[in-house]
């Protein structure tokens, strides 16, 4: 599938989701406020982080092993296992959850809010539907079914805007928390009966799944992306509290907007590297070729973003407006550090998916804990020095940085193999 096609599926899924996201985001400033808007932050880092190590992470190497399937019985196998996995994880994760829910729990709320501790409880129930549904998702795109995947995640964002509006405005903070996973357990049972030929039951032998060649492959990606995510989760709970401690909640506020406006642009960017550019740099074998891509996807991403970066810095004010309130208005103020830093990730990032599909696991976790080291680090010194401005410096900062070392690391890969041929 071409890059145009390609970003045509991204940009369909991303206006859906941003409609969504912008009318979400309105719901939860007229409901909760701002410290509801920050514990909601809290939560999703959270959900995200138990996603990530109730799948074991493989989702990434799910897309790989799918697309390189040569029939349908090794396929068959192959998905076999990956449900294996992902049922058996989410089991024993969701367990050690239980066990743990009182510290969890103290982590995440303020006692004021008054948060239900059955919220976590019904999330840890429905945890290895959500994972389940995910994988799906995760095979239709190594499969290339895109318009499925596609159909999918629209029927997620409708739901995903219905029960935030209904639960967000019947139970306010307690709502808000429960519409970050309920859409995805009626979305599984919604589709489960049009998906059977994509799904396989898994096996009780466990512990003969572990030793497969398909787990060994897959626990490399893992390794990455539990490695990854831990970090985002982290640094983004010690800078939240950072400028909660040393400024107000409403700075945090303003940080957290900005952050979720983030999410919903880069979004488009996320689409286009795991459906387009992942598999194209997976199956490519020569260092021309390679460079081309690079170069190509980089020359094509990057203009087409700073216009559209241009247009929202334009209309900042205006948007805050319409997706929160007058009230917000202050966070315009950084919508151009964000936007700047914005565009330095996803330059890094193009850069961070070669050394993966390359395999190169070890040079992208080094760059990965490089960039989350320095982005709390510089927080904390400009912070003091710039007040909140500081810390979207050390965004940009940071993300300059890790693009320097991927771009070192990308000729390392170039020079490594000199005969041509990529692995």
């Amino acid at each position: 599938m071409s890059l145009i096609k390609t970003s045509s599926w991204s940009l369909i899924i991303v206006l859906v989701s941003t409609i969504v996201g912008f009318i979400n985001q309105k719901i939860y400033a007229l409901f909760i406020g701002n410290e509801g808007i920050v514990i909601l932050g809290n939560f999703n880092n959270f959900s995200s982080l138990v996603y990530i190590l109730a799948s074991g992470g493989i989702y990434s190497g799910i897309v790989s092993l799918i697309a390189s399937s040569k029939n349908a019985d090794e396929k068959s196998n192959i998905l076999k296992k990956i449900y294996t996995i992902l049922f058996y994880y989410s089991i024993i994760v969701a367990f050690f959850l239980f066990l743990s829910n009182q510290w969890i729990y103290s982590l995440l709320y303020n006692k004021e809010l008054n948060v239900s501790k059955f919220i976590n409880f019904f999330f840890y129930l429905n945890l290895p539907i959500i994972i389940i549904l995910n994988g799906i998702l995760y095979v239709l795109n190594g499969e290339r079914k895109i318009k499925k995947y596609v159909s999918i995640l629209i029927t997620l964002n409708i739901l995903n805007l219905l029960s935030t509006y209904f639960l967000v405005k019947f139970f306010k903070i307690n709502g808000a928390l429960l519409s970050v996973f309920i859409p995805s357990v009626l979305t599984f049972f919604l589709w489960i009966s049009f998906l059977k030929e994509h799904i396989k039951l898994p096996t009780l032998n466990f512990l003969s799944t572990l030793k497969s060649r398909t787990y060994k492959v897959l626990i490399k990606f893992s390794i990455v992306t539990i490695f990854s995510t831990f970090l985002l989760s982290i640094s983004q709970i010690i800078i939240r509290k950072l400028i909660i401690n040393s400024l107000s909640i409403e700075f945090a506020s303003y940080w957290q907007i900005l952050t979720n406006f983030s999410k919903i642009w880069m979004g488009v960017v996320a689409g286009i590297f795991s459906m387009y550019f992942f598999p194209l740099i997976a199956s490519t074998d020569t260092k021309k070729k390679l460079q081309n891509e690079v170069v190509k996807f980089l020359g094509v991403t990057i203009p087409f973003l700073s216009i559209v970066f241009f247009f929202i810095y334009i209309l900042r004010e205006y948007i805050i407006q319409i997706v929160y309130s007058k009230e917000f208005l202050d966070a315009s103020y950084y919508f151009g550090y964000q936007l700047i830093g914005d565009i330095f990730k996803t330059a890094g990032l193009t850069f961070g998916y070669v050394l993966l599909a390359k395999k190169n696991f070890k040079l992208y976790l080094i760059s990965e804990f490089s960039f989350y080291l320095l982005y709390i680090c510089l927080s904390i010194l400009l912070n003091s020095l710039f007040s909140l401005t500081g810390v979207f410096l050390a965004y940009i900062f940071s993300y300059i940085t890790y693009l320097c070392i991927q771009i070192y690391f990308y000729y390392i890969i170039k020079k490594k193999h000199e005969n041509t041929v990529i692995r």
